[in-house]
């Protein structure tokens, strides 16, 4: 910032947002992908090449984030960012499923792989009205894609407690 203390710091709280944003969707996706492979007993091509594009599109994350930032949070650069949110997405959502293939071969698959399915759905969803928004109105399309977020954490956290509760 080109201003010392409170105001300086001000002046950054739109670009620190957008980080914060970007590194809890980076740090749910590395909680889910450390699941996801734990449980992953024979990997085979597919899984590999879905891995390796997976984190291929997340490394996409900090240029969009920077990008959002150089040109001022405008309708185009938050277009960008929600592609690539969508591409992150529908890459964790090709791994999870090689995954799931890999694991019902091996008559390995568990409800819950496939119960979760629905939050990778809902999350697409949310990117794309994110993406439709951020050609009218950038800011409301960033509030949009945090919901993601809540897709993730939430959820989540009700199960945990629940699971508490019971034992």
């Amino acid at each position: 910032p080109q201003q010392n203390g409170m105001a300086g710091l001000w002046s950054v709280a739109p670009r620190i947002s957008v980080y914060l944003l970007s590194f809890l969707m980076v740090g749910i996706y590395w909680i889910n992908h450390h699941e996801l492979i734990r449980r992953t007993e024979v990997v085979d091509y597919n899984i590999l090449w879905s891995n390796l594009i997976f984190l291929f599109m997340l490394s996409l994350i900090p240029y969009s984030v920077d990008y959002l930032d150089e040109k001022l949070f405008d309708s185009f650069s938050t277009v960008l960012y929600g592609v690539v949110m969508v591409l992150c997405g529908t890459a964790f959502f090709f791994l999870r499923r090689s995954v799931m293939r890999r694991q019902s071969q091996a008559g390995a698959l568990r409800h819950a792989d496939e119960a979760e399915l629905w939050k990778h759905t809902a999350s697409l969803c949310i990117y794309l009205v994110a993406i439709a928004v951020a050609f009218y109105r950038p800011w409301l399309s960033l509030a949009i894609n945090a919901l993601v977020t809540l897709v993730w954490i939430v959820p989540g956290a009700i199960v945990k407690t629940c699971k508490e509760d019971a034992g």
